[in-house]
């Protein structure tokens, strides 16, 4: 039997996020979402940079770090108001 890899759809691996984000389904696991947001934020999306952003800014998930929430912030920031917005009150 051959190993084949899957790949998962961007629209589930979205929905992962948010399920380990909220604990529908499977219960809240900030740290599994952080690793998830993380690794969508690194490909481009902004919606997970402002998320992972907020993350660090509040140190859910992960520890508050000023430095990262400004970088994941900024990234998402040309593309979010709300980024946008949240990147002006992190301290610098």
């Amino acid at each position: 039997m051959a190993w084949r890899r899957r790949t998962v759809s961007r629209e589930h691996f979205t929905q992962l996020r948010l399920l380990l984000a909220r604990g529908q389904g499977v219960e809240v696991n900030p740290s599994a979402a952080a690793l998830v947001w993380r690794v969508a934020a690194a490909k481009g999306e902004a919606a997970a940079a402002y998320n992972l952003g907020m993350m660090y800014a509040q140190g859910i998930g992960v520890a508050a770090n000023r430095e990262r929430a400004r970088y994941w912030l900024s990234i998402a920031a040309p593309h979010n108001a709300g980024a946008r917005a949240a990147l002006q009150k992190v301290p610098r």
